[in-house]
């Protein structure tokens, strides 16, 4: 969790969007294949792998100038146009503060259709700005035409919806709610089973709530990758967590939105050897910050994590969290040329000044998508 493998003075050399190689300054600028290649001036500036941002819903359903709508209804209304801007606007603003990768959530399309039309809305938007992975997230939601239960809903219509929008790559995750608005254990157990068939990723998301042990004993048993929240768990959870295959999820900018005092136990769970992740898990109606720096500052301030830990949090084991670490989260050959600069020399300052906006320039795949203007000065 704090192993940063920090390589002062160095420098990295990225074809076809990929990072070819990485090291020193002196070594990487000696090879053949760097005689010709664009240089990237990063001098007294601190170089990290992009955010990788969870939970997050950035299509919202209200224009500007329009009274704020929450909920499925609100989302079914809402022409596409809309909904489209909504997104690509908190996209870009992810962008500008480092986020390079985000997981998107659907499962307020108010029906399949719906469902539908949110997935391919954010596939549309996957080469704009940020890369998205796709959730599918199942709650205790039925659509008032629906003849029916919550657990035959579940079994008619988002069973079938998930695989097939997993065939067709429109969804890459599959998240359960427990809790409040969530499902009971035995329809989030068929339907985590159901994304394992799949080959998707898998995700428990605890409201508060939720026992966080039920949702802890649900992800030892299910073997789901993720579980999100756990601001309860009990101390003998905590170890078998820690101990397991599952990363553990938090989210404190949204206790800290919600005026909640309890935060997430991450610097026990670290202590215990669990692997933690941070996201924002923004929405218009619950934290609407996404700022990782925030996050990673509210991480450090309320959860007792180091600035270093929330580094790896933010990055490598968000990573892993969405199920993009083959491509992301790590500055290493192979991967994605996904960097930010930042303009200051100690990354630890990275989170002691989160209001103060560090990214001076952010590239995709090696080339810049955002670059900080400069300010300028008025002649009286």
């Amino acid at each position: 969790m704090s192993a940063l493998a920090i390589i002062p003075d160095g420098a990295l050399l990225i074809r076809d969007g990929r990072i070819e190689d990485v090291g020193p300054t002196r070594r990487i600028e000696r090879l053949k294949t760097a005689r010709n290649a664009i240089e990237v001036d990063a001098t007294g500036s601190i170089v990290l792998p992009g955010f990788v941002d969870s939970g997050t819903r950035p299509a919202f359903a209200h224009a500007a100038g329009e009274s704020f709508q929450v909920g499925i209804s609100a989302f079914a209304d809402a022409k596409k146009t809309v909904l489209e801007d909504n997104a690509a606007s908190v996209l870009s603003g992810m962008v500008r503060h480092g986020t390079l990768a985000t997981e998107v959530m659907t499962g307020y399309g108010g029906d399949t259709a719906g469902e539908l039309r949110l997935m391919r809305l954010y596939a549309s938007l996957q080469n704009r700005n940020a890369s998205l992975i796709t959730s599918l997230v199942l709650s205790s939601y039925v659509p008032s035409n629906f003849e029916g239960d919550a657990a035959s809903w579940t079994a008619s219509r988002l069973l079938p919806l998930l695989a097939t929008a997993a065939h067709v790559r429109l969804l890459q995750s599959a998240t359960a709610m427990i809790g409040e608005e969530g499902v009971k254990v035995s329809e989030a157990r068929t339907f985590l089973t159901a994304a394992r068939s799949a080959n998707i990723h898998t995700k428990i998301q605890t409201t508060p709530e939720c026992s966080d042990d039920t949702s802890a004993l649900l992800a030892l048993e299910s073997q789901v990758t993720v579980v999100n929240g756990l601001e309860g768990l009990r101390p003998e959870l905590r170890s078998a967590l820690a101990n397991s295959n599952v990363i553990l999820a938090l989210a404190p900018a949204v206790t800290y939105a919600q005026h909640r005092d309890r935060f997430a136990p991450a610097r026990d769970l670290i202590d215990r050897g669990g692997a933690i992740s941070l996201g924002t898990n923004f929405s218009r109606e619950g934290n609407s910050d996404y700022n990782m720096l925030h996050t990673m500052s509210l991480a450090c301030r309320f959860c007792g994590m180091s600035a270093a830990e929330t580094l790896i949090a933010a990055t490598l084991n968000a990573a892993h969290a969405v199920g993009c670490a083959e491509d992301r989260g790590s500055l290493e050959p192979g991967k994605f040329g996904d960097l930010v600069i930042f303009d200051c020399e100690d990354y630890s300052d990275l989170v002691r000044n989160s209001a103060v906006h560090q990214v001076s320039r952010v590239l995709r795949q090696g080339n810049t998508v955002y670059r900080r203007g400069r300010v300028e000065e008025l002649q009286l």
